[in-house]
């Protein structure tokens, strides 16, 4: 798997896991989340706006932060599959509440 960068500016925080002297975690905003899971599933802002019935500029304003999704069921059903994450992956991405280790 290539190199996946995050915009360490646009997370909620960074905090050391006492579990781990060598892991770090990073709770990260819902922008920051949701690049991650598009790079990760290798699709473009494009390829979620097809599958979701919307404009490339409406995917790109959510990971910029200007706007937070509005998305009827079957949208947010359509989300959750095309990332390849559940439900409740979702909601944590979308509630800021989603970690990533980093070792």
């Amino acid at each position: 798997m290539g190199i996946i960068k995050i915009n360490l500016t646009k997370s909620r925080s960074i905090y050391k896991n006492p579990m781990s002297a060598n892991s770090t975690q990073i709770k990260l905003s819902f922008p920051a989340w949701l690049k991650l899971r598009r790079d990760i599933a290798k699709l473009t802002q494009e390829d979620i706006a097809k599958a979701l019935n919307l404009t490339k500029q409406t995917v790109s304003n959510w990971e910029k932060g200007n706007t937070k999704p509005a998305l009827n069921p079957y949208q947010t059903q359509k989300l959750c599959l095309v990332l390849g994450v559940s439900f409740d992956d979702l909601v944590k991405g979308f509630n800021e509440e989603a970690e990533v280790n980093i070792s």
